[in-house]
């Protein structure tokens, strides 16, 4: 059964652009233009290790772009911390299951927004079974804001350390490791498909989605397991494209400063921003200051999460 999409949620996460900061298995690809990454992962109280995270250092960038909500550009400062290498992947999330039974907002709600012939809910669908393939190390999708936080307080729990959601400034200094071009391999959207997972030439045959693809070819009409693609400068992989990322941060039409710090007594009603794009998007929407914006309960199959750690 589906629900058709035109409510109030799907406007609000599929928002497009008109015009707690923290201190402080080998990779899959290689970029030679990238720093050396300062990778390491926690140990877990139950014998196993944490995801891969990488130091960020301290620095300061221009935050911001071009459109409406994306300004004003401001010069923000960001601490030391360290920042998921990937996405959080099915089998994490799996290990995180299986050790608390946590139940998903998605399977607390019978549903979660999948495409056929148009997004909509659809009954049955969550992280277990997008309707699409899925191997353990794909990026978990159809996860709320809810469920990526929980996830982390688990992971604080069992490491000792402190996990939570990162906030906007600290997505986007991560995403644009150092640069000041639209995307963190440049501006040219065309080159996507060395560096992300968009909607590209595989995306448009399979899917028959009826917007704009990128004319190039990444080789996946949906999600891609991490880390297939080129990383930035710091080492993060997908930072652009797979998976739209929850950050902590109460979303602005205009920044203010909610964009530094995580959102606080988080409701329902609250409005959480999401950054990063992901397998269904192309062009404008594959940037670094590209936004939109969630409700904590929102799951889609284009939603993931990626952790932030002290």
């Amino acid at each position: 059964m589906k629900t058709k999409i035109w409510g109030v949620l799907l406007p609000l996460l599929l928002l497009s652009l008109t015009a707690c900061e923290a201190d402080s298995p080998p990779s899959r690809s290689s970029d030679n233009n990238s720093a050396p990454a300062k990778v390491f992962r926690d140990r877990l109280a139950d014998g196993g290790f944490g995801p891969e995270m990488v130091w960020i250092p301290a620095g300061s960038f221009r935050m911001g772009g071009a459109y409406g909500n994306e300004q004003p550009v401001h010069q923000v400062s960001v601490g030391r911390f360290a920042m998921g290498k990937y996405e959080v992947t099915v089998g994490e999330f799996k290990r995180f299951v299986k050790a608390t039974g946590y139940r998903t907002d998605a399977e607390k709600q019978g549903s979660c927004y999948s495409y056929s012939q148009g997004w909509s809910l659809v009954k049955g669908v969550n992280w277990r079974d997008p309707k699409f393939s899925q191997s353990d190390k794909h990026p978990v999708t159809c996860v709320s804001w809810n469920d990526g936080v929980a996830y982390a307080e688990w992971l604080s729990q069992q490491t000792g350390q402190i996990y939570r959601l990162p906030t906007e400034a600290q997505w986007e200094y991560s995403a644009r490791a150092g640069t000041e071009t639209a995307r963190y391999w440049g501006n040219d959207p065309d080159k996507a498909c060395g560096y992300a997972n968009v909607h590209d030439n595989t995306s448009k045959k399979e899917n028959g989605f009826s917007w704009t693809h990128q004319n190039c070819t990444d080789g996946y009409a949906q999600t891609a397991p991490v880390g297939q693609f080129k990383p930035n400068k710091f080492g993060l992989y997908d930072m652009l494209g797979n998976l739209w990322e929850w950050t902590c941060s109460e979303y602005e039409s205009k920044y203010s400063g909610q964009e530094q710090r995580c959102a606080k007594n988080v409701n329902e009603n609250n409005n959480l921003s999401l950054r990063g794009g992901s397998w269904d998007n192309a062009g404008t929407r594959m940037r670094s200051a590209y936004r939109i914006v969630g409700r904590p309960t929102q799951r889609f199959a284009f939603l993931g999460v990626r952790l932030a750690r002290r």
